[in-house]
């Protein structure tokens, strides 16, 4: 069963996102740009491996993040 709120700018639907870097960077400008959205909740299989992928191979080629500074240095 999945939940769903009408109300809301994106329905909570819990779909995967698939594909190369590229494409889920596209995936997630696009839900960027849905008025009203403002964040959306990503899990990832290994959390770890996968906030980190995330953040240096999805992440930098996602347009609607392109205004924000990129973090160089690892913090502890």
């Amino acid at each position: 069963r999945q939940m769903a709120d009408p109300t809301s700018a994106v329905n909570i639907n819990m779909g995967t996102l698939v594909g190369s870097y590229a494409s889920v960077a596209r995936m997630l400008d696009e839900v960027a740009s849905v008025p009203g959205a403002e964040g959306v909740l990503l899990t990832f299989d290994d959390f770890l491996s996968g906030i980190e992928t995330f953040g240096e191979r999805i992440q930098p080629l996602m347009q609607c993040r392109a205004h924000l500074p990129v973090l160089t240095q690892e913090v502890a």
